[in-house]
């Protein structure tokens, strides 16, 4: 019955599409595919490599406290500079980090979740409808609003 009320709202704000129209907003070529897994493979081993660069900048981190401890114990001046430098690494890995992120959520944009917690893909062309949420919910009752000759609703 929800589903009945839907689609009568839907009809009266515009918002019908067909299951042709809604079928052509999902496809997804192989090619599209393609280019997504290329895209976060490249985007993984970018953070990759990253997160070893940070790892090692942490060892000489490490390595350094040790040897500012044994200084420390032994009475002599501490000298700090070699703090400066890994902390200059640890915050230009950080930045690195954060870009490699930021290149990994763009290889794949979060979808629009529909308030039944049902994910929709954007159309296939990239343009935008004005709610694409309650585009999955439409199409499904659309079947029960077409005549024996196909044609739905909306006129197609």
């Amino acid at each position: 019955m929800a589903r009945f009320f839907n689609v009568i709202t839907q009809l009266w704000q515009g918002q019908f599409i067909t299951r042709k129209e809604f079928e052509e907003r999902m496809r997804i070529t192989q090619e599209q595919i393609d280019e997504k897994v290329a895209a976060l493979n490249e985007a993984v081993g970018t953070l990759s490599t990253e997160v070893d660069a940070a790892d090692g900048h942490v060892a000489d981190l490490e390595s350094e406290i040790v040897a500012l401890k044994e200084q420390q114990a032994s009475g002599a001046e501490i000298d700090l500079s070699g703090l400066d430098k890994i902390v200059a690494n640890l915050r230009g890995a950080s930045e690195r980090l954060k870009s490699a992120t930021g290149s990994l959520q763009d290889a794949v944009p979060p979808q629009p979740v529909a308030d039944d917690g049902v994910t929709s893909a954007p159309p296939a062309d990239g343009t935008s409808t004005t709610d694409e949420t309650d585009a999955s919910a439409t199409v499904e009752a659309a079947p029960a609003a077409s005549d024996e000759t196909g044609a739905t609703a909306s006129g197609e």
